[in-house]
């Protein structure tokens, strides 16, 4: 009997320390699974595509809605195709979600069948389609009306009115000026210099490419 009770610890003790190791192993897993692709990157890479192409759709809203007001038709053709291009982006950066790997979406689709015709591969479609976003961008970040304070204005600023108040007529057309001609020109190289490492790491880099 006191064999058999010894066997019994050990068989007992022997099926603890396996327990253990195995819920070592799966800590271990779960932890490398989340420096991994499959873990917080890959949900991080996720989130950084969704608030991207959301970011991109509300810019192409503002310009669309600025296009209307100051009758712009230019500018409202480049805010709805920026925020398709954002709607597209956003769908592209959940599709690993939805489906377990990236999907193209439906207007990189377009690019890449345009180009098929011409028979080129996807990754010159995809170079078409982030040519494309990255004129709209730099169209946005340039032309993007802001609203500015008239020179004719009847108050002071010490009055606290706000940029397009103060005027005895008010035309839209006075209140706004590019984004462009608002900045400084530390912003002005800023922005010349941010733009020419963009197209760098998107064109020259190849970041264009998207695989599925």
């Amino acid at each position: 009997m006191e064999i058999i009770d010894d066997l019994k610890a050990e068989v007992t003790l022997t099926q603890r320390e396996y327990q253990m190791l195995r819920m070592k192993a799966r800590v271990i897993y779960v932890v490398t699974d989340v420096f991994e692709e499959h873990g917080v990157l890959k949900y991080a890479k996720v989130a950084a595509g969704v608030v991207g192409g959301g970011i991109e759709a509300w810019g192409g809203y503002r310009l669309t809605k600025l296009g209307k007001l100051l009758n712009l038709k230019t500018m409202r053709g480049v805010g709805l195709m920026l925020i398709a291009y954002g709607a597209n982006n956003v769908y592209e950066s959940v599709s690993p979600l939805i489906y377990e790997h990236n999907k193209a979406g439906p207007i990189r689709a377009i690019y890449r069948e345009a180009v098929k015709i011409a028979g080129l591969d996807d990754d010159a479609g995809d170079m078409a389609y982030s040519g494309v976003e990255f004129s709209l961008t730099l169209y946005a970040a340039i032309r993007m009306p802001v609203l500015t304070q008239n020179h004719n204005r009847l108050l002071t600023k010490y009055f606290g009115d706000q940029p397009g108040t103060g005027k005895l007529f008010r035309h839209a057309s006075n209140d706004f000026i590019t984004k462009w001609a608002s900045r400084n020109g530390a912003m002005k190289l800023y922005f010349i210099d941010n733009s020419a490492y963009k197209f760098k790491a998107e064109f020259i880099d190849e970041n264009y490419k998207f695989d599925d």
